[in-house]
């Protein structure tokens, strides 16, 4: 009976510590998801970029997250440019609406 206890604890410790790399991910995947509006730095024009939520994610399981465009209003006509709005969109607000509607 003692063993069973002591497997039980050993169980739901395991299971606390590989929860912790997943709800970090989880809060990477949340803070990234969704379309930003941005100037684009070429054009100085409004454009709504969104990110690559999910390779944020796994990339910030390991430090910090690796961030690439998903979309961009201006592609697939200008999809060579160096995402220099990365910055900028990363500072952008992502409107409660936009977050709902993309959850849909």
């Amino acid at each position: 009976m003692l063993v069973l206890f002591w497997f039980l604890c050993l169980v739901v410790a395991m299971s606390m510590i590989l929860m912790l790399p997943v709800m970090w991910a989880k809060h990477a995947f949340d803070a990234y998801r969704g379309q930003r509006a941005v100037r684009c730095p070429e054009t100085h024009s409004p454009v709504v970029v969104r990110f690559q939520a999910l390779r944020a994610a796994f990339t910030s399981m390991s430090g910090k997250p690796t961030l690439r465009l998903a979309s961009c209003t201006r592609w697939p006509v200008h999809a060579d440019c160096d995402q220099a709005c990365i910055p900028d969109a990363v500072k952008a607000h992502v409107p409660r609406r936009v977050l709902m509607r993309d959850s849909k």
